[in-house]
C-alpha cells in the first residue's frame, strides 16, 4: 500500500523532490550527519532513471514481496545479516531472522543507520570480509 503511492509521487514530482522527501524519512536520519557525504550521495542518486526507480518500488519493495519467514529456518548455507546499530527497526527484524536460523549470523555496524555500507564503509567491509573468511 505504501510503495505504489511512492512510485506515483516519484513519477509526478520528479527525482529532486522525491529524493528530498525520501531521505527525510526517520529511517535515513543518520545518513545526514555528514552533509558533504550526503550531498555526494544525492548527486549520484540524481543520475537514476525515474521509470526504473518507480518500477523498483512497485516490484521490489518490501510490500510487494512474498513473506519468506517460514523458509528462513531451512536455509542450509551460511548467510550474513548486516544492520546498522542506529537502525532500530531493521536491527530487530534481523535479530529475529538470525534467531530462527542455525546458518545465519548478524553483523551490527557501529555508527551506522540503514545505509551501513555508505555510513561506515570500513566496518561494513570488515564484517563482510570476516564472514567470507569464516565460510572458508
Amino acid at each position: 500500500e505504501w510503495d505504489e503511492p511512492k512510485a506515483r509521487e516519484l513519477e509526478q514530482q520528479g527525482l529532486d523532490g522525491f529524493l528530498e522527501a525520501w531521505y527525510r524519512q526517520p529511517l535515513f536520519h543518520s545518513i545526514r550527519r555528514n552533509q558533504a557525504r550526503f550531498a555526494s550521495l544525492i548527486e549520484r542518486r540524481r543520475q537514476n532513471n525515474i521509470a526504473g526507480l518507480a518500477l523498483s518500488l512497485r516490484l521490489m519493495g518490501t510490500g510487494s514481496q512474498e513473506p519468506l519467514w517460514n523458509q528462513v529456518p531451512g536455509i542450509r548455507v551460511p548467510w550474513l545479516a548486516v544492520v546498522g546499530e542506529l537502525d532500530v527497526h531493521y536491527r530487530k527484524i534481523m535479530q529475529d531472522m538470525v534467531s530462527v536460523s542455525r546458518k545465519g549470523r548478524l553483523a551490527t555496524i557501529s555508527d551506522a543507520g540503514h545505509n551501513t555500507h555508505f555510513e561506515n564503509p570500513t566496518a561494513f567491509s570488515r564484517a563482510l570480509r570476516e564472514f567470507l573468511v569464516s565460510c572458508g
